[in-house]
C-alpha cells in the first residue's frame, strides 16, 4: 500500500508541477524604500485569531507567511514517523484571501524535516535521524504532497514553497536534509528552512547544494531567544553574509510574554538585521501563539 502511494505521489507531483510552473510563483517582494518586512509564522490555534477574513487580513499585512495546521495527521498516515496535528479546515480559504489582498506575499506550507523520525516530529531526547527507510523520506513526501494537493483542490490557495522545520544536524543527517530539499525542488517550489538558533545549525543548512538565492533560511532566535541574548548572533551573521540564500529571523521573548514593538531590544535587532540585508523579521513570544493564542504585529508607526 505504501509503495503504491509513493508512485502515485510522484505522479501527482509531476502533474501539479505542470499546473503550477515556477514562472508563476511570486518573486522577491523586497521594498527598497522600507526597512521593515514582517514575517508571519503563527503556530497556535487559528480560531483564536478570529474569522477567516480577520486571519487573512492579518497574514496579508506581512511580506512572508508560513502556515501551519493544514491537515489532520495521525498515526495511520505514516510509514516511519509519528507526527500528529489537527487541521484548521478554513486554511485554504485564508491562503486564497491573503494572496488576493497581498499579491506580493510569499506563502509557505509547514512540514518538518523530522517527519520520518521514529521518535516523532520533535524527538526527545534529540537523536539524529541518519537516513530514511530505503533512502526515501516517504512521510516528508506525503506531507509535502498534501500541500501540493491543496493547490490542486483549491486553485486560489497557491504556495510559493515549503517551510522545512528542524533543519539542524542534531536532528537530521545531511542525507535526510538533502532528500527533503531535493523533493521540494523536484516540485518546482522554494524551500524555507528553519536552522534553529545556533551557528552549527545555520552552517549545516547552508551546506546543502539544493538551496539557492530563491530559497530562504530562518534563524529562530536572532539577537534574542526566549528572552535571552543569543550570543551566537554575530557568528550567524557572518555565515549568512557568505551565502546567496536569503535569511529571515524571529526575535523572541519568553514563552507567553507580551512584546513591545517599540522596545530598544527589537529596534536594535531590526536595525542590525536591516543593515545586513535580511529579508523578513518578526518579534514574538517564543511560543509563537501556542500559549497566548495571539500574534503581535508590529506596524511601521511603532518602529
Amino acid at each position: 500500500m505504501h509503495i503504491r502511494f509513493l508512485v502515485c505521489g510522484f505522479s501527482l507531483l509531476l502533474f501539479l508541477a505542470c499546473q503550477n510552473p515556477t514562472d508563476n510563483q511570486k518573486k522577491d517582494s523586497d521594498d527598497p524604500d522600507s526597512k521593515y518586512r514582517p514575517l508571519f509564522i503563527y503556530q497556535g490555534d487559528y480560531f483564536q485569531l478570529g474569522s477567516v477574513q480577520e486571519i487573512s487580513e492579518l497574514a496579508a499585512a506581512h511580506d512572508v507567511a508560513v502556515f501551519t495546521h493544514g491537515f489532520t495527521l495521525s498515526e495511520l498516515d505514516w510509514v516511519n514517523g509519528h507526527c500528529l496535528d489537527v487541521a484548521y479546515d478554513s486554511l485554504a480559504a485564508v491562503i486564497t484571501k491573503a494572496r488576493e489582498l497581498n499579491p506580493d506575499i510569499e506563502i509557505y506550507g509547514y512540514v518538518t524535516a523530522t517527519a520520518d523520525h521514529p521518535l516523532g516530529c520533535w524527538p526527545q531526547p534529540s537523536v539524529q535521524l541518519e537516513s530514511c527507510n530505503d533512502g526515501i523520506c516517504s512521510d516528508f513526501i506525503y506531507w509535502t504532497n498534501k500541500w501540493l494537493s491543496m493547490e490542486y483542490d483549491y486553485p486560489g490557495a497557491l504556495i510559493d514553497g515549503i517551510f522545512v522545520d528542524l533543519v539542524n544536524e542534531v536532528l537530521i543527517s545531511p542525507v535526510v536534509r538533502d532528500n527533503c530539499l531535493s523533493y521540494i525542488k523536484l516540485a518546482g517550489k522554494r524551500a524555507f528552512v528553519n536552522a534553529l538558533s545556533d551557528t552549527a545549525g545555520v552552517a549545516f543548512a547552508l551546506e546543502s547544494t539544493y538551496l539557492d538565492s530563491s530559497d530562504m533560511l530562518l534563524v529562530e532566535g536572532y539577537q534574542r531567544i526566549a528572552g535571552y541574548e543569543n550570543l551566537q548572533s554575530s557568528a550567524i551573521e557572518q555565515l549568512v553574509s557568505e551565502s546567496d540564500v536569503r535569511w529571515s529571523v524571529i526575535v523572541s521573548e519568553t514563552y507567553g510574554a507580551d512584546v513591545n514593538c517599540s522596545s530598544s531590544k527589537f529596534q536594535n535587532a531590526l536595525a542590525r538585521f536591516d543593515s545586513l540585508g535580511g529579508t523578513a523579521i518578526t518579534y514574538q513570544a517564543a511560543d509563537l501563539g501556542t500559549i497566548t493564542g495571539t500574534w503581535s504585529f508590529c506596524t511601521e508607526d511603532q518602529l
